[in-house]
C-alpha cells in the first residue's frame, strides 16, 4: 500500500499546482474573454504596449469591448515619521471594471480622474490600508503623499483581491490622468503599457488577431514619431489572460505532472504483480467458490472491490503525503515563483485524488480479475497450483518491463535536467557574485530631482553620491563601493540609448537596431562586480560633468558595430531621459575609453546583448543601485548600508536589499525547483522499479524452487543455477530499457525548451541512465537469485 500511496500523494502534489496556475478560473468576471495583449519583438519576448495603441482599441470600440492598462512604478510615501518605498501601479480608470472588482470601502475611478489636470487619487491595498492606516475607514478622502504630489485616497482594494501579476503585486493604485493619444507623454513610466482587454462574447482569438494585424499595418502612417521605433519587425498578439500569467512555468508543470503519472503506473504495476500472486496463491479458493455457484462475474466484481478498498486506503495515506509535499514545494517559496503561494488542498484536488484512486484501482485490480474470472475450475482445484501460476508468468513479466520502461524515462529526463542546470552554472555570467551585496535606494524627489524623477538639476545627486561613496567604501570589510543605475538579473529594464555614426539621424526603419542598453555607473562598478576590463580604462574621478563624453562598452557591442574595434571610436548617443552632457532630445557624442567582458543582463540562459556604461557624473538618477564587494559575509552589512544612507538622507528610503548570489539563485528558482522535483521522481520511480525485479525474481524463484533441486540434484553447480535465474531476470530488464529508451527518445520534444546546452536526445544522458538502472535492477535481483543458489534439493524435492 505504501508505494501506492506514495504514487497518489506525488500526483495529488504536482496536480495542485497544476490546478492552482493552470486550471483554476482567475478571480475575475467572466476571466475566460480576458486577453494579454502584447507586442512580440524578433526575440520572441513580448513587450509592452505603447499608451496610443491602447487608447486607440479603447476610441475605436474594437477589436475588444473594453480594453485597460497599467504600468509599474515605484514611490517613497513622505510626511511621515520614516519614509516608506511602495510599489504603485498607474492604471487606466476602467481597470478594476474591466477586472470585475469594486473596492472594499470608497469609490472605484472615474474616467475624470482619467482627464487631464485632474487632480491626483490613489486606491490603496488592503495590506497597505491595515499596516499603516491601522485599517481606519475614515482614510477615504484623506491625502496620501508620493514623492512630492499629494493624492487624494479615494479607496481601498477588497483584500482577496489579486493583481493579474502576482509577482509584482502594488501597494498603491494611482490614475493615469490621461485620455487622448495626444495628451499621453512619450516619456517616465507609462509611456509604455501592460494591456489587458475583454473580447466580445461572440469573437473568437483568431478574429481579434485578424483585426489586430491589420491594425499594425494601418498605424504606421499615424503612429507618433517618438513610439516609431516600436512598430518596427514587431507582432501584436493576443493570448488568454491566464496563459499569460501562467509564463515560464507552463511547461514544466506538465512535465512534471507526466512524470508523476509514471510514477502512478509504476506503483500500479507493482501492486497488480502483487495482486497476480495473491490471486495465484487464492486459486483454489476462488475454484471452490465457483463450483458453489459463483459467476465469473461476481468473483470478477470481489477481486475489484478488493482492489478498491485498497485504493482507498492508498488514497487516505497518500493525502497526507501530498499535504506534505505541498508545504515542501511552497517552502520553496521564491520572488521568481509567486503563484507558489496559491497551491494547496480544496475540493477540487480532493475529488481528483479520490478519482485517481478509482482509476489506479481498476489498473492494478483488472489484471488479477480477469485471470481469476477465467481460470479453469477442474485445474484449479487440484492440489498442485504451478500450472496456474505459469500461465500469469507472461502477464507478470509484461508489468515488469513496463516499469522498468517508465523508470528509465524518468532518469533519462533528470538526466537532462541535471546536465542543463550544470551547463548553465559553468556559464560564465560577466560578473563574480560571490560577497557582493546589493540594495536599491531612492533619493527624495522634492530634494534631489525634477518631475517623474528625472533630473533637471543633477548636482545635488552628485553631491549625495561623492559623500556617500566615501562612506560606504570606509563600512567594515568592504573591498569596493559603487552605485550603479540597473543591475543584471533585474526586472526592471536600464535606459536605451539610439545609437548611430554618421553626421545624420539614421532611417526610422534601422532605429529598433539601433536601440542600446544604457547604464550609468560609477568608477569601481566594474572591480565590484568582478567584471574584466578587456581593454582600454575604467572611469575615473576626471571624467565628471564637466568633462567629455566618455562610454565603456560590452563586447557584444564592439562586435555588432566596430568589428570589434570599438577603443577610441566615437559614437553619437540619444538617451530617452535627461542626462548631464546632453539637452532633452539632443544627441551627444560619446567616447570609448574601454571595453569589458560581456555581462548576462537578461539571466545567465539568456545571450549577452550590446550594453553601454556611462560614467554616473555624466547620467545621475535619483534611483540607483548600491554595490559592495566584500571579504567576508555580505549580508552582515544590510544594517549599516541602511544607517549610512539614512545619516546622508532621512528620506531615503533604502530596500530590495540583497546579496548578488540571492538575485542570481532567485533568476533560477523555477529551474532548480523543476530539476528537484523531477530528480525526486525519478529516483521514486527506480526505487519501485527495484522493488518490483525483487518481488517478480524472488517469485519465479519460489515457483522454480523444484526444478532448481531437480537441477542441483543432478549435478548442477551453483554457478548454473545463477546464470538461469539471472538471465531471466536480465531478459526482462533488457526488454524494458528497450522499450523506455524509445519511449524516451519519442518523448524528447517534450523536454527540448527545458534544457540549455543539452539535446534532448542526448547520447551520453542515455547511456548513463541506462547503466545505473541496470545496475539497480541487477542489485535489486541478485538477493533472491543467490537464495535460489543455496537451495537444499531434499527440501525442494520433498513436496514431490
Amino acid at each position: 500500500m505504501l508505494t501506492l500511496a506514495l504514487g497518489i500523494g506525488a500526483t495529488t502534489a504536482i496536480f495542485s499546482a497544476v490546478y492552482a496556475l493552470l486550471i483554476h478560473p482567475l478571480p475575475y468576471h467572466d476571466p475566460d474573454r480576458l486577453v494579454w495583449v502584447t507586442e512580440q519583438q524578433r526575440s520572441g519576448i513580448g513587450g509592452a504596449i505603447a499608451k496610443p495603441d491602447m487608447v486607440s482599441w479603447r476610441e475605436r470600440g474594437r477589436p475588444f469591448e473594453a480594453v485597460a492598462g497599467y504600468a509599474f512604478n515605484e514611490y517613497t510615501l513622505t510626511a511621515t515619521a520614516d519614509s516608506l518605498r511602495l510599489e504603485g501601479a498607474l492604471v487606466s480608470a476602467n481597470f478594476l471594471s474591466l477586472l470585475g472588482v469594486a473596492p472594499q470601502i470608497g469609490r472605484d475611478l472615474s474616467p475624470s480622474d482619467d482627464r487631464p489636470g485632474s487632480p491626483p487619487v490613489a486606491l490603496l491595498s488592503d495590506t497597505l490600508w491595515r499596516e499603516r492606516f491601522s485599517a481606519d475607514p475614515r482614510v477615504v478622502g484623506t491625502t496620501l503623499n508620493l514623492d512630492k504630489t499629494a493624492y487624494t485616497i479615494v479607496g481601498v482594494l477588497p483584500p482577496r483581491f489579486r493583481f493579474p501579476e502576482m509577482a509584482n503585486a502594488p501597494q498603491v493604485l494611482l490614475a493615469l490622468r490621461s485620455s487622448g493619444s495626444s495628451a499621453f507623454p512619450v516619456e517616465g513610466p507609462s509611456a509604455m503599457l501592460q494591456v489587458i482587454a475583454r473580447i466580445r462574447p461572440r469573437d473568437s482569438l483568431a478574429s481579434v488577431q485578424a483585426d489586430l494585424q491589420s491594425f499594425q499595418q494601418a498605424r504606421l502612417s499615424v503612429y507618433p514619431a517618438p513610439f516609431a521605433r516600436a512598430a518596427e519587425g514587431r507582432k501584436l498578439e493576443v493570448v488568454p489572460l491566464q496563459r499569460h500569467l501562467a509564463g515560464d512555468s507552463r511547461k514544466p508543470l506538465i512535465v512534471l505532472l507526466m512524470a508523476v503519472g509514471f510514477v502512478l503506473l509504476i506503483a500500479c504495476a507493482n501492486i497488480a504483480n502483487l495482486q497476480l500472486v495473491r490471486a495465484a496463491a487464492r486459486r483454489h479458493e476462488v475454484a471452490v467458490r465457483g463450483a458453489l455457484g459463483g459467476t465469473r462475474m461476481r468473483l470478477a466484481r470481489q477481486s475489484l472491490t478488493e482492489s478498491m478498498l485498497l485504493s482507498a486506503l492508498a488514497a487516505s495515506a497518500g493525502l497526507a503525503i501530498a499535504a506534505f509535499a505541498i508545504d515542501l514545494i511552497r517552502g520553496w517559496r521564491s520572488p521568481a515563483l509567486p503563484w507558489l503561494a496559491s497551491v494547496g488542498l480544496d475540493p477540487y484536488v480532493f475529488g481528483f485524488t479520490m478519482g485517481v484512486a478509482v482509476v489506479a484501482a481498476v489498473l492494478f485490480g483488472a489484471a488479477p480479475a480477469i485471470a481469476g474470472s477465467r481460470a479453469n475450475l477442474i485445474d484449479a482445484m487440484k492440489i498442485s497450483t504451478l500450472s496456474g501460476r505459469r500461465h500469469q508468468g507472461p502477464l507478470r513479466n509484461a508489468l515488469l518491463a513496463g516499469e522498468v520502461a517508465l523508470a528509465l524515462v524518468l532518469l533519462i529526463a533528470s538526466g537532462l535536467l541535471v546536465r542543463s542546470f550544470l551547463d548553465i552554472m559553468r556559464i560564465d555570467s560577466g560578473y563574480d557574485a560571490h560577497n557582493v551585496l546589493t540594495a536599491s535606494v531612492q533619493l527624495p524627489v522634492e530634494e534631489f530631482t525634477g518631475p517623474a524623477g528625472v533630473s533637471n538639476d543633477y548636482r545635488p545627486i552628485l553631491a549625495f553620491a561623492s559623500q556617500a561613496l566615501p562612506e560606504l567604501r570606509a563600512l567594515p570589510s568592504v573591498r569596493y563601493a559603487a552605485l550603479a543605475q540597473r543591475l543584471p538579473i533585474q526586472q526592471n529594464h536600464s535606459s536605451l540609448t539610439l545609437v548611430w555614426f554618421g553626421p545624420a539621424l539614421p532611417p526610422r526603419e534601422t532605429w529598433l537596431k539601433l536601440r542600446t542598453p544604457l547604464v550609468g555607473v560609477t568608477s569601481d562598478f566594474f572591480r565590484a562586480m568582478g567584471t574584466p576590463i578587456v581593454r582600454g580604462r575604467t572611469f575615473n574621478d576626471g571624467d565628471d560633468e564637466r568633462s567629455p563624453g566618455v562610454a565603456i562598452v560590452n563586447r557584444a557591442f564592439a562586435r555588432q558595430f566596430f568589428s570589434g574595434d570599438a577603443l577610441g571610436k566615437q559614437f553619437h548617443s540619444m538617451a530617452s531621459e535627461h542626462c548631464a552632457t546632453c539637452a532633452p532630445g539632443k544627441p551627444t557624442d560619446l567616447l570609448v575609453v574601454g571595453i569589458v567582458a560581456d555581462v548576462h543582463q537578461q539571466g545567465v540562459e539568456r545571450p549577452a546583448e550590446p550594453q553601454i556604461y556611462v560614467p554616473f557624473a555624466q547620467a545621475p538618477r535619483a534611483n540607483f543601485h548600491v554595490v559592495l564587494a566584500t571579504n567576508g559575509n555580505p549580508g552582515a552589512l544590510s544594517a549599516p548600508l541602511r544607517s549610512t544612507i539614512f545619516a546622508l538622507s532621512h528620506q531615503a528610503p533604502v530596500y530590495d536589499v540583497a546579496t548578488l548570489e540571492q538575485r542570481l539563485s532567485e533568476s533560477l528558482a523555477q529551474r532548480r525547483l523543476t530539476m528537484f522535483l523531477l530528480s525526486a521522481f525519478a529516483t521514486l520511480a527506480l526505487l519501485l522499479a527495484a522493488v518490483g525485479v525483487y518481488g517478480v525474481i524472488s517469485y519465479a524463484v519460489v515457483q522454480r524452487t523444484q526444478e532448481i533441486g531437480i537441477r542441483v540434484a543432478l549435478g548442477g553447480t551453483r554457478r548454473t543455477v545463477l546464470r538461469l535465474v539471472l538471465a531471466q531476470q536480465a531478459r526482462l530488464i533488457l526488454l524494458g530499457s528497450a522499450a523506455g529508451l524509445a519511449l524516451a527518445f519519442a518523448l524528447s520534444g517534450v523536454m527540448s525548451s527545458l534544457l540549455y546546452g543539452v539535446k534532448a536526445h542526448d547520447f551520453t544522458t542515455f547511456a548513463l541512465s541506462w547503466i545505473v538502472l541496470m545496475m539497480v535492477a541487477l542489485l535489486a535481483g541478485a538477493a533472491p537469485a543467490v537464495r535460489a543458489t543455496r537451495a537444499d534439493p531434499c527440501v525442494a524435492l520433498r513436496s514431490e
